[in-house]
């Protein structure tokens, strides 16, 4: 039985029966060529428990489906999943283990509120910008929040986020207004993770509360 990474590209189809023979593979299960999975075939590949399940073809996915992806165990990879309707992201947020969605350029308010029940680790690679609406509904989200993809953040933004409870990543952020530093300052989370890049000053103004 193979333990090392399995990716198998050039797969286009996905029988249950090959997907439950599958889900035995001992190590990290890559099928970038599938481009859409039954709700049968979901519940039987997300019998894998290793530690992930990387499902690069998949653009659109139905909240039957989601539901049952989501009872996979580890780190559940969908880099191209775009657009996320609020019931798919419901479905999704049951995962348990981190969920990284790098397709998501844009996020409506009812699928971020959704997304922010997700009990494990969040990342969001693709949204650059970030209505306050949505931030807001981001920040319910009591674990780590990862948002590489944002560059600058306003200050209403920001004082969405200080609401926020858990570790909240933005390692892109490498310059804060004086009002979104103070913002930031009010951060209820564990820990706030900036920029290496964020000025010396704009460091300091966001240690507060946030450090505690």
């Amino acid at each position: 039985r193979h333990s090392g990474h399995l990716c198998l590209a050039g797969l286009t189809e996905l029988p249950p029966a090959v997907a439950l023979a599958l889900a035995r593979q001992a190590g990290r299960l890559s099928l970038p060529g599938i481009p859409a999975v039954s709700v049968a075939t979901a519940s039987a590949i997300a019998r894998h428990r290793c530690t992930s399940l990387t499902l690069a073809g998949l653009t659109h996915l139905p909240a039957d489906v989601a539901d049952a992806l989501a009872t996979h165990r580890g780190t559940l990879i969908l880099p191209r999943l775009a657009p996320l309707p609020a019931d798919t992201a419901a479905a999704l947020a049951r995962h348990a283990g981190p969920l990284p969605l790098d397709g998501l350029g844009t996020l409506s308010i009812e699928a971020a509120a959704a997304l922010a029940t997700h009990d494990g680790t969040l990342t969001l690679p693709g949204l650059s910008v970030l209505p306050p609406g949505v931030a807001a509904a981001l920040a319910a989200h009591q674990s780590t929040l990862s948002l590489p993809g944002i560059h600058l953040l306003t200050a209403d933004v920001a004082a969405a986020f200080a609401l926020h409870r858990g570790v909240l990543c933005l390692p892109s952020v490498a310059s804060l207004s004086a009002a979104a530093a103070e913002a930031l300052a009010m951060h209820r989370g564990g820990r706030f993770a900036a920029s290496r890049r964020l000025t010396p000053a704009r460091r300091r103004s966001t240690r507060g509360r946030a450090a505690g």
